[in-house]
């Protein structure tokens, strides 16, 4: 494991296409940005790997016109 300090506004790159970037940092709470390609899958660690997320429902303006 590489373990690194960074302040806010500082960041790491992942191989070409990943940054990592600290927004947020205070009190042990951290605020990550990640910038990464559509491809590459992006998820908490705590989260099995198998398992998507559910999309959020959409609001009565974005779904669908009818009557």
């Amino acid at each position: 494991m590489l373990v690194l300090s960074r302040n806010v506004g500082q960041g790491v790159v992942i191989g070409a296409d990943v940054v990592v970037q600290v927004l947020k940092a205070r009190r042990g709470d951290v605020r990550l940005g990640i910038t990464a390609p559509a491809a590459v899958p992006i998820r908490r660690a705590e989260l099995p790997a198998g398992r998507r997320p559910e999309p959020a429902p959409l609001g009565p303006a974005a779904g669908p016109k009818g009557g």
